[in-house]
């Protein structure tokens, strides 16, 4: 692996929001001039991400597949090995694996564990997005994926038990120290 460096940010999701996502964040990654591949650790979470500038490939099967703008980051139960070349950054959408397949209507056997391409609506904010943080408005891309959450809200299901069971171990996860 060689080095790399990121510039990370954290944006807490507006009260309505958070049931179902624990944060959006952005990541510009400073890479070298070859390529470059780094690791991402399980950490129990699924994200959407949305990727702007250089390719960002995954290693698969002992070769390079390159993924599309969004993709989906399920659980994972081992480390991801991502490459790219150059910088590249990232408005990424933290949820809670409970909630991720009910927010997108996509349906949750579909849904597997690790890196997931996907067709979903929320692709077409990729254009304008990618607008805003060529002009480093990254509170203003926070914001407009934000807002997209906000108008899908509602068809969230809050009645279901996979729902209710993830609650349930995020008030426990609150109440660990």
């Amino acid at each position: 692996m060689l080095s790399f460096q990121t510039n990370h940010q954290e944006f807490v999701p507006s009260e309505e929001l958070q049931r179902n996502i624990k944060c959006f964040w952005y990541d510009k990654i400073e890479c070298k001039k070859e390529q470059s591949g780094f690791e991402v650790v399980p950490d129990g979470y699924a994200e959407i991400i949305f990727y702007f500038g250089s390719e960002l490939s995954i290693s698969y099967q002992d070769s390079l597949k390159v993924l599309p703008s969004p993709f989906i980051m399920g659980l994972l139960n081992q480390p991801a090995v991502f490459n790219s070349i150059d910088s590249f950054e990232i408005i990424g959408i933290r949820c809670y694996p409970w909630t991720i397949f009910d927010m997108l209507e996509l349906s949750a056997a579909k849904g597997k564990n690790g890196v997931q391409v996907f067709a979903h609506p929320i692709a077409e904010l990729q254009s304008a997005l990618c607008d805003l943080i060529r002009l480093h408005k990254i509170e203003e891309a926070i914001a407009k994926v934000e807002d997209y959450f906000l108008k899908m809200q509602s068809q969230s299901s809050e009645d279901s038990l996979l729902f209710k069971a993830g609650t349930a171990m995020t008030a426990g996860e609150e109440i660990c120290p």
